[in-house]
């Protein structure tokens, strides 16, 4: 028998059809349940987010803090959709994507040349192979 965390991850994961759906509405979460600035965001790594303690570490080292401080934050009260949706983007980044703990947190799309379109998302970058990210310091 799952946690209640697990069982509603598996309940929000099942309104998502694509890993960069997820990605985006794990960004969302995650801006909802910490109110973390956009650069600290998009610097953030796998390792940083702890579901258990419901906080992220904001190593100035690595995430572009303000002032360069080091940040500990707690996930705010009030957004029971958020966190399920943030476990299961972590259980994907784990289990599907092969994230290791310095892998970026909330990767960049890759785009598909197309010559009836333009361009189409190809799918997330990171992980195993990984290109560079871009928001890398």
């Amino acid at each position: 028998m799952g946690t209640k965390i697990e069982t509603n991850a598996t309940k929000a994961a099942d309104d998502i059809v694509t890993p960069i759906e997820l990605r985006d509405k794990a960004v969302f979460a995650l801006l909802c349940l910490t109110g973390i600035s956009v650069a600290a965001l998009l610097s953030l790594r796998f390792e940083y987010v702890d579901l258990r303690e419901k906080s992220v570490t904001q190593n100035p080292s690595e995430v572009a803090t303000i002032f360069a401080k080091n940040i500990n934050t707690f996930f705010a009260q009030g957004f029971e959709e958020a966190e399920p949706i943030m476990a299961s983007w972590l259980k994907h980044l784990d289990e599907v994507d092969l994230y290791g703990p310095d892998d970026p947190l909330f990767p960049s799309t890759a785009l598909l040349a197309n010559s009836n379109s333009g361009f189409e998302p190809m799918a997330s970058t990171g992980g195993i192979g990984k290109l560079p990210n871009p928001y890398e310091r």
